[in-house]
């Protein structure tokens, strides 16, 4: 069965946080068994998706303490039509000083 191919939206952008923003906490240590630590970016789309949409984060690039393991994790939480969080993690002793990111929206 031919079905019609319906017009992909998208959405996309890059972005970097850190040491810099008063609440960054990801450089902080407080010990080895250091819980983990989360900052959160809001990202909101420039024109919002009839409904939601798939969102695909990636790493670009971070600087951490060279003197630990670089633990990170980037996921997506609160996605709706309008945005999401990006959520940037780490725990026990790394410490990060910076985070580059991008993300895609798609939507058909």
């Amino acid at each position: 069965m031919n079905s019609p191919l319906l017009p992909w939206k998208t959405a996309s952008s890059t972005g970097s946080v850190g040491m810099v923003l008063p609440d960054w906490t990801l450089a902080t240590w407080v010990g080895e068994d250091c819980p983990e630590r989360a900052y959160r970016v809001p990202i909101r789309f420039e024109v919002a998706f009839e409904v939601t949409p798939v969102v695909q984060v990636a790493l670009a690039g971070f600087d951490h303490d060279q003197r630990t393991s670089g633990r990170i994790r980037l996921t997506v939480a609160d996605l709706t039509p309008d945005g999401f969080t990006l959520v940037i993690t780490t725990w026990r002793d790394t410490r990060v000083y910076g985070v580059d990111y991008s993300w895609l929206a798609l939507r058909y």
